[in-house]
């Protein structure tokens, strides 16, 4: 069963991030200096006691937020429970920050994650190029209330 509590920094340190995040140490330091505050909520999210991925939104703008996700290979052992309730908290950052969108960015190397999106109800607008840590290309995603 799924668990839902705010993030921590040292939750990172509690998985080991999947090989499919081709910079996923990367991503790891940059997400230990986030903390979740009311203009960038983020959550933990445990199978048992084990964390098993870190969600999160920022603000771009007022009503658009981007989100973002690291997850680890223990997601395998929970993965419709997670994804059930990544969507709650995404239909929750609509409410409660009164959005009007969401995006999120993909690489576009990354299938499974492409499929995700498609599953959480993201729409695909585009192809952001050079956009990640490596100059890879990523597809720009976004979900509209």
């Amino acid at each position: 069963m799924i668990s839902t509590h705010a993030f921590e920094p040292w939750h990172l340190d509690e998985f080991d991030i999947r090989p499919e995040y081709k910079h996923g140490e990367e991503y790891r330091a940059v997400m230990s200096q986030a903390v979740s505050t009311a203009d960038s909520p983020a959550y933990t999210l445990a199978n048992g006691l084990k964390p098993v991925g870190v969600v999160g939104a920022m603000y771009i703008y007022p009503r658009v937020m981007k989100a973002y996700a690291l997850l680890s290979e223990d997601i395998k052992e929970c993965p419709i429970s997670f994804h059930k309730e990544v969507k709650r908290l995404i239909a929750l950052y609509f409410e409660e920050c009164n959005l009007t969108r969401m995006e999120i960015d993909v690489r576009c190397d990354f299938p499974q994650a492409k499929r995700w999106a498609g599953g959480l109800g993201f729409t695909l607008e585009g192809i952001r190029k050079n956009y990640g840590f490596d100059g890879s290309d990523h597809f720009l995603y976004a979900r509209y209330n």
